[in-house]
């Protein structure tokens, strides 16, 4: 399987599992330390670990629409996170539609595309053919593969590489904030909060929109129909159990 130049870095991050880290402050409870008092960002690397520290802050996080990628298509997502749980509908590069689903310990994919690069990465042969089409359990490795490939902090790889902080004092919707512009995008504004917490407003590049609403219960469910995979679940999960609202297949 061929990628182009973007999206062979953030699978790349995936395969590491633990890789592109963002850093940033962690407080006694290993959330990022808000930038109540802190003044504007300079360095996009820098605003990067703000944004990743706001989301993980967040009550709940809501983000949905689309976004140039760096090799010229348009990219969409639906992410919902609240807590630990998440949910995500999105279609990124050529890998096509990816929906996960993360309850608890628990985690379903769907995706043939992510479903092979699994099947490469845990060689174990004929992985993706089991799955096909359907929603399939993944362990915890498995669960950190994909949120590294379509989580919240992934966007910040793929859609908010090359901002240029500080940026200029604006409003959007009424709400004061913070509009940064990107190095090599000219048109492309990410607008985000003007004080307290990093949180991104809207991504905006021409016609393609990124919203963010904050703090609004989102409901996340898992899946029907589950197929059950012995190398991908472990011994914790049985064929025959119930999963969520629907059955799991053996396979």
């Amino acid at each position: 399987m061929g990628f182009r130049t973007g999206s062979a870095v953030v699978v790349a991050c995936a395969l590491a599992l633990t890789g592109c880290e963002l850093g940033g402050a962690k407080d006694s409870e290993g959330k990022g330390k808000p930038a109540v008092t802190e003044a504007p960002a300079t360095d996009g690397g820098e605003l990067a670990n703000r944004i990743s520290a706001a989301f993980k802050k967040a009550r709940a996080v809501h983000a949905s629409g689309t976004w140039k990628d760096s090799g010229g298509g348009v990219s969409r997502i639906d992410i919902r996170m609240q807590g630990a749980d998440r949910q995500v509908d999105a279609k990124v590069f050529e890998l096509g539609r990816i929906e996960f689903v993360q309850v608890g310990e628990k985690a379903y994919l769907k995706s043939p595309a992510v479903w092979k690069l699994l099947e490469n990465e845990s060689k174990t042969k004929g992985l993706a053919a089991r799955v096909g089409d359907r929603w399939g359990a993944l362990n915890a490795s498995g669960g950190q593969f994909v949120d590294k490939l379509v989580g919240l902090d992934a966007l910040l790889v793929l859609a908010f590489g090359g901002m240029n902080p500080p940026g200029t004092v604006t409003t959007l919707g009424g709400r004061p904030a913070r509009a940064i512009g990107f190095k090599d995008s000219p048109g492309k504004t990410m607008y985000m909060a003007a004080s307290g917490d990093a949180r991104p407003f809207a991504l905006v590049d021409g016609k393609e929109r990124l919203g963010f609403e904050y703090d609004v219960p989102v409901r996340i469910e898992e899946p029907r129909d589950v197929v059950f995979l012995p190398h991908m679940t472990g011994a914790a999960s049985r064929p025959g159990a119930e999963r969520g609202r629907g059955g799991v297949r053996a396979v």
